[in-house]
């Protein structure tokens, strides 16, 4: 015994519904992901420059922590929860240690946190290849999809 065989537009419907579900998790793995580390921790700007090295106390301005964004502040304060000190928006906050560096594009800031003053890295990495062959997979699933619909609707005279 075998099925109900498909026609052609229930082939091409499929084909389309596939492209965008290939396309959705295509720009889903693209899309970019924040990874938040608390670099360094002092009292004050005085020991955070020392700290640092590279910064004088008078180039040290940190952020107060009521004036970052509520995605900041919820990632400052689970890296700060991390035993690595380390927070990603995907995945687990100990999943590896810092960051990739592959390309991501890196941002670092002082924020006053705790009565402390700490060095903050945001690293996003995205995937720009991916995020382009989703956009081009789901295009072509729309189109697909057009095309099983149209060639199965009955009320289109051809």
């Amino acid at each position: 015994m075998s099925g109900p065989s498909l026609n052609r537009s229930q082939i091409i419907l499929g084909i389309g519904v596939c492209c965008l579900i290939a396309g959705a998790g295509l720009v889903y793995i693209g899309y970019p992901a924040l990874t938040t580390s608390i670099v360094e921790q002092e009292p004050n700007r005085e020991a955070m420059a020392a700290a640092v090295e590279s910064h004088s106390t008078s180039e040290i301005d940190p952020i107060a922590f009521s004036n970052l964004s509520a995605a900041e502040q919820t990632a400052i304060t689970r890296a700060n929860q991390s035993s690595q000190l380390t927070y990603a928006d995907r995945g687990a906050s100990d999943s590896g240690s810092h960051f990739n560096y592959r390309n991501d594009i890196v941002n670092s800031y002082f924020v006053s946190y705790n009565e402390l003053i700490i060095r903050v890295d945001v690293a996003t990495a995205m995937n720009p290849i991916s995020m382009v062959g989703g956009f081009f997979s789901g295009i072509a699933g729309i189109m697909f999809v057009i095309g099983g619909l149209w060639d199965h609707c009955p009320v289109i005279d051809r």
